[in-house]
Order: structure tokens, then C-alpha cells, then sequence
């Protein structure tokens, strides 16, 4: 007897539905609890785009390595991921791992990661102001308009 598609469960809808995900509309729908708990070469999962992909089978064919998919882990990484410019294959691609969609939230990696931006940003503009305020006291000192600090001033002798 030929079963239908409908009739028949997967191993992974069966495991998804093991870990906690909820039903809606037809959708699983995972927390950012259930997503923060699969973080590790055995079970990762990445949100991107509020859908949740568990990427696990694909971490020794990801070209930018398993790290990249390890780090981005248990919480959102749309951010890093449309940051890096995937194919459109790429993208295509994508979803064999779709297990569902993503309830929201923010994660501690989203955390990260949003700290990491404005660090970078913090980095940027360190990066021009500091040599730019190097530069203008440098230019004050030579002028004369600051005293320069290093410059040891001996006293004058009067007779």
C-alpha cells in the first residue's frame, strides 16, 4: 500500500516535534529557548530571515567552514548572513534545512552580534579620530597655542 506524503512523518518532523517546536498553520514555530539550545557540531540550528534551519548535515559542506555556521548558531544571524552576499543557488539551496519559522525574540547572540556592530562601528570611527586628534595637538603644540608636555622648562637664573 503506497502511503501519501501527508501520512507519513520524517525522522526530522518527528525530532522537530520532540524538541518543543509549536504548530501554527501548518508551521512549526520554534523560541528563541528552543533555538538557543541547539548550538553544537551535533545539533545547530541558525534563524535567518525568521525561519529556523537546522544545518547540521551541512556543516563539513559549508565553504566558509563549520565554525562560521557554529558561531552563528542559537540565535538570529540574517545580519552576518546577508552580509556575506550568498548566491542565489546558495540561497536556493537553503531549504532542505528549513524546520520552520522563528517565534522572535532577541538572543544572546543577537545581543552579541548587535554589540559587535556598534564595537565595529566603535572601531571605525577610533580608527580616523584618534590619528586626526593625534594630528591636531601635535599642529597646537607646534603653533604655540599648547604648551608642549614633554619639553622640560629650566629656570632662569636671575644675577
Amino acid at each position: 500500500e503506497v502511503e501519501t506524503k501527508a501520512e507519513v512523518e520524517t525522522t526530522s518532523e518527528v525530532e522537530t516535534k520532540a524538541e518543543g517546536g509549536k504548530e501554527a498553520e501548518g508551521e512549526t514555530v520554534f523560541t528563541l529557548a528552543e533555538v538557543e539550545k541547539h548550538t553544537d557540531a551535533e545539533s545547530c540550528w541558525i534563524v535567518i530571515e525568521g525561519k529556523v534551519y537546522d544545518v547540521t548535515k551541512y556543516l563539513d559542506d559549508h565553504p566558509g567552514g563549520h565554525d562560521v555556521l557554529l558561531d552563528a548558531s542559537g540565535g538570529d544571524s540574517t545580519e552576518d548572513f546577508n552580509d556575506v552576499g550568498h548566491s542565489k543557488p546558495a540561497i536556493k539551496s537553503m531549504e532542505k534545512y528549513l524546520i520552520g519559522d522563528f517565534a522572535g525574540g532577541s538572543s544572546a547572540k543577537g545581543g552579541k552580534a548587535g554589540g559587535k556592530a556598534n564595537q565595529s562601528g566603535l572601531a571605525v570611527l577610533l580608527q580616523f579620530a584618534v590619528p586626526i586628534l593625534i594630528a591636531m595637538l601635535v599642529l597646537a603644540v607646534n603653533n604655540g597655542f599648547l604648551a608642549n608636555p614633554f619639553e622640560t622648562v629650566s629656570p632662569t637664573v636671575s644675577p
